[in-house]
C-alpha cells in the first residue's frame, strides 16, 4: 500500500514541478512560485474538507510549519533552476536530497530498519536519480513548444539579426539550486512524516498556509514580481492543484510504511518530469538517462517485495 501510494505520488509530484517548470520560463519564477502556493492552498482546504478534522496538536502544528518552510524553500530553489535551466537536470538533482535526508532520518532518528531487499531497492532509486541528472554534452536547439521557449535555446543576434546560437546554462548554478531544493523537499518530507499520524490533512493545510504566508511576505520585502503572464497561471495553479495532492499522499504513505522506504520512491517523480519533457519539449533522455529510468524501476521492484 506504502509503495503505491509512493509511485502515485512521485507522478502527480513530477507533473506538478511540469507544469511550475513551464510557469517560471515565461513568467517570472517568484510569480510561478507565488500563484502555485496559493492554488496549493485552495487544494489544501478542498482536501481538509473531505476528510476528519480533528483538532492539530502541538506536535502537529510544530512540524506542518518545519514542512511548509521547507517545501516553500524548496520550491524557491526549484523553479528557478527550472526556469533557468534543463527540466532533465535539475529536477533529478532536486530528488537526491528528497529521497535522501528523510531516508537517514527514519533509520537514525527512530530506528527504522527496513529489510535489506527494501534497502537495497532505496538504494537503487537514488542511484538512479543521480543518472538521470546526468549531463549530456550534445543537446540539439529544440524550438518553442507550446509557446514556451526552451532555456537553452538562448538567441544571440548578430548584426543583419538573423543568426542565433545555443547557449549552455550556468551548470553549477543549476545544481547548487537544484540541491537546495533537495535539502528544502527533504526537510518538508520529515515534517509530514512526523506530523502525518493525526488522521487528517491539517499537516498539508497547515504547510499550505505557512508557504502563502512566507513566500508573499518574502516577495513584499523584496518587491519581487508578482504577477504571472496570463498564458502560464493555468500551468502554476495546475502545479499547486497537484503539489497539495502530492502532500496528501505523502501523508498516507507514511501512515502505512517506512520514511526511510516512503520517501525514496516518491523521490522518484524527477522520471515523470524527464519523461514529459521529453515529449512534450522534446528534451532528449539518452541512453544514461534511459538507463537512469530503468533502473528507478527495479528499484521500485526491490522496495515492493
Amino acid at each position: 500500500m506504502a509503495v503505491a501510494l509512493g509511485v502515485l505520488v512521485a507522478v502527480v509530484l513530477g507533473t506538478s514541478d511540469f507544469c511550475g517548470g513551464l510557469a517560471s520560463r515565461r513568467s517570472s519564477s517568484t510569480a510561478a512560485l507565488l500563484g502555485m502556493q496559493v492554488a496549493s492552498l485552495v487544494g489544501a482546504v478542498v482536501l481538509l474538507g473531505a476528510g476528519p478534522t480533528p483538532t492539530p496538536t502541538a506536535n502537529v502544528l510544530g512540524w506542518s510549519v518545519v514542512s511548509g518552510i521547507g517545501t516553500a524553500i524548496g520550491i524557491a530553489c526549484l523553479y528557478r533552476a527550472l526556469g533557468a535551466g534543463r527540466m532533465a537536470v535539475a529536477a533529478p538533482v532536486s530528488a537526491v536530497g528528497s529521497g535522501l535526508v528523510p531516508m537517514l532520518w527514519g533509520i537514525l532518528r527512530h530506528g527504522e530498519r527496513p529489510g535489506a531487499v527494501a534497502l537495497s531497492g532505496a538504494a537503487l532509486a537514488l542511484m538512479a536519480v543521480v543518472l538521470v541528472a546526468r549531463s549530456e554534452p550534445d543537446v540539439p536547439e529544440i524550438p518553442e513548444v507550446l509557446g514556451v521557449p526552451m532555456p537553452h535555446d538562448a538567441r544571440l543576434a548578430s548584426s543583419a539579426g538573423v543568426a542565433a546560437a545555443a547557449v549552455a546554462p550556468d551548470t553549477v548554478n543549476e545544481l547548487l539550486l537544484a540541491a537546495g531544493a533537495g535539502l528544502g523537499f527533504g526537510v518538508s518530507l520529515i515534517g509530514f512524516a512526523e506530523a502525518g499520524a493525526a488522521g487528517s490533512f491539517w499537516p498539508v493545510l497547515l504547510a499550505r498556509l505557512t508557504g502563502v504566508v512566507l513566500v508573499a511576505g518574502v516577495l513584499l520585502a523584496l518587491r519581487a514580481p508578482r504577477t504571472l503572464d496570463r498564458r502560464d497561471r493555468g500551468f502554476a495553479w495546475t502545479a499547486g492543484l497537484l503539489e497539495a495532492v502530492g502532500s496528501a499522499g505523502f501523508i498516507l504513505a507514511f501512515r502505512h510504511g517506512l520514511t526511510s522506504v516512503v520517501a525514496p520512491v516518491g523521490a522518484l517523480f524527477p522520471a515523470t518530469t524527464v519523461v514529459l519533457a521529453h515529449f512534450v519539449l522534446h528534451e532528449r533522455i539518452g541512453r544514461v538517462r534511459a538507463a537512469g529510468l530503468v533502473m528507478a524501476l527495479v528499484g521500485l521492484v526491490l522496495i515492493a517485495l
